[in-house]
């Protein structure tokens, strides 16, 4: 939806494209469901290979999505009733999405705590440590500690690129902020989240 490279809008790689890294695997979980999908829409989910040459139309892109956020909260719930924890059921929007998010990135059920984190967007501090903790073993990531960040910013330095990388709350905590930015800085949705016409 926010792309300029229009001409490839139906061109769609389901991993670079749009982060579907799964989908076979996700696909094969909801078989009834992708079979109901392609009917309706005239889409070809389920030809999908799992090949380097796939490739998605936006329509499918957007099915895809939704068949795996429903891949994506399955696997977390797993996770949580394994743990003896709550439900998603009783989880806000955004604390089902963080914590699904969270759980298909990494493999691993963070605590609620974490997902308050970035939720409030107060994950600098952490994600700072934890890139000092593990380097040179990984990367250093592109962030600082918060003082470090407002003294960054304060001399008029534009923020730092941001790439995806190799911690999950960081690569969660772009996709959440990306939502947030979009729902509250854009009129493309209305204030109940619907998308507008």
């Amino acid at each position: 939806m926010l792309t300029d490279d229009i001409g490839r809008v139906d061109k769609v790689d389901p991993v670079l494209g749009v982060g579907l890294d799964d989908h076979r695997i996700g696909f094969k979980r909801f078989p009834g469901l992708i079979e109901r999908l392609d009917e309706a829409f005239g889409s070809h989910l389920a030809q999908l290979k799992g090949v380097r040459e796939d490739r998605m139309s936006f329509v499918e892109s957007v099915l895809g999505t939704g068949v795996m956020w429903l891949y994506e909260k399955d696997l977390a719930e797993q996770k949580l009733r394994a743990e003896g924890r709550p439900s998603q059921n009783g989880l806000t929007a955004d604390e089902q999405f963080v914590t699904a998010s969270l759980v298909y990135n990494s493999g691993l059920l963070f605590s609620a705590e974490r997902v308050a984190q970035i939720i409030q967007a107060d994950t600098g501090a952490y994600l700072a440590d934890i890139s000092e903790r593990s380097a040179p073993r990984r990367p250093r990531l592109p962030v600082m500690t918060p003082q470090e960040a407002d003294a960054w910013l304060a001399a008029g330095k534009a923020p730092p690129e941001q790439p995806t990388s190799w911690n999950a709350v960081y690569h969660v905590s772009q996709r959440y902020g990306a939502w947030t930015a979009i729902a509250r800085f854009s009129s493309a949705f209305t204030d109940q989240g619907d998308v507008r016409e």
